[in-house]
């Protein structure tokens, strides 16, 4: 059984992408981790397709930018995103947005 590196937290806010290919789009994050995410989309991208991702985080005044990050699985209307270059304050950014996200589900 495969053991994630990071927990996953269930979270729904906007996403957009691009790729060199000039593929773009936007989605919804369903959850996140330090590590990647799950975005609901029906944009036509493909396993291994690498993106620079931009998520839209609740309460924050910009998006917090993945510059490298690839698509690791894609099924109907949605694909999985794996995190390769993650800029230090961008990740504490992240962190931030998932601890938030924890309150918000105790509560």
């Amino acid at each position: 059984m495969e053991r994630r590196k990071f927990i996953r937290h269930k979270v729904r806010f906007r996403s957009s992408f691009s790729s060199a290919d000039m593929v773009a789009g936007e989605g919804t994050v369903t959850d996140l981790s330090e590590g990647g995410c799950r975005v609901r989309s029906q944009a036509n991208l493909t396993p291994g397709m690498v993106l620079e991702l931009r998520l839209h985080l609740p309460d924050q005044k910009s998006s917090a930018e993945i510059r490298i990050a690839a698509v690791r699985w894609k099924q109907e209307g949605e694909f999985g995103i794996e995190f390769l270059q993650v800029r230090t304050d961008v990740l504490d950014r992240i962190r931030e947005s998932l601890k938030d996200a924890d309150t918000e589900q105790k509560v």
